[in-house]
């Protein structure tokens, strides 16, 4: 899917829940932007107490419309923990929210497809190359 597209659709269902207010942000998987935020490995997105849902640019390009639907509903789901808890994981609370905003399964739902997994190794290998 195209960032533009992606970013038009997250904010879409972001603005849907009108009391986060939360920004979105596309990012590249660098080591610097993965040590800022402490995120251990790179992932289609995180979402931060700094109000931030980010979304790797990388894995974007290759997932489809579903696919990034469910992807910023997982992050919702723990923008909406933080704002409770003060804190997320993928314990049983963040699932009760995730499955409260519509995704069925919160771990599946965002599985890639084996053709979204071959075009992510198709933008990894053309970052790399390109860096």
């Amino acid at each position: 899917m195209k960032i533009e597209e992606a970013k038009k659709l997250a904010l879409d269902i972001l603005n849907s829940y009108s009391d986060l207010h939360y920004k979105v942000y596309f990012y590249n998987p660098t080591k610097s932007i993965l040590k800022k935020y402490k995120i251990k490995h790179c992932t289609i997105g995180f979402c931060t107490d700094r109000k931030i849902i980010a979304l790797n640019k990388i894995y974007i390009l290759a997932i489809n419309k579903q696919t990034v639907k469910n992807v910023v509903k997982h992050e919702i789901a723990h923008a909406i923990d933080y704002t409770i808890n003060h804190n997320s994981d993928h314990g049983t609370t963040w699932k009760n929210i995730a499955k409260g905003i519509g995704l069925n399964n919160p771990a599946k739902d965002t599985s890639l497809s084996l053709i979204e997994n071959l075009k992510l190794f198709y933008y990894f290998v053309q970052f790399i190359i390109n860096k």
